[in-house]
């Protein structure tokens, strides 16, 4: 199968998101949605573990503070009646603390897990539609062997 990508001027290379056409993968066409709602974010791998770094971190990055620790732990902590914070879904097993987001587009699929007691992670991003369940299963067994 060919691998069809763009090249954004200083970007990282894109691939794009696929479909099934009878059983064949094709590209799609890239969509973007402005969801003001959802906040869309449109990151490369390495912006993404940047911002999860920082999560980890209690709001800092390369010894700087970008954000606020009182408000890492705010986003980390359950808002409402629900296991969700701000931005993150919050899991707890066993006296253990998750923290996660799904999200996707067409053609696109991700998820991400944070252990902030280890301060590991996990970020997975696939080119295919409605595979997060896919994506929640591997990240927690990469969480799991990487320690």
């Amino acid at each position: 199968m060919k691998i069809h990508k763009i090249v954004l001027p200083h970007r990282e290379e894109i691939v794009f998101p696929y479909r099934l056409v009878d059983g064949k993968p094709l590209p799609n066409t890239r969509l973007q949605i402005e969801q003001f709602s959802a906040a869309d974010a449109y990151l490369t791998p390495s912006e993404m573990a940047n911002f999860l770094i920082t999560h980890l971190n209690d709001g800092r990055f390369n010894d700087k503070r970008i954000l606020n620790a009182q408000s890492i732990a705010e986003m980390h902590t359950q808002q409402y009646d629900h296991d969700y914070g701000l931005g993150f879904m919050i899991e707890k097993k066993n006296d253990k603390k998750l923290i996660w987001h799904s999200g996707g587009t067409a053609g696109f699929s991700t998820h991400f897990l944070l252990d902030p007691e280890t301060k590991s992670g996990v970020y997975i991003a696939a080119n295919a539609t409605r595979v997060q369940k896919s994506l929640i299963v591997l990240a927690k067994q990469a969480l799991k062997v990487s320690k």
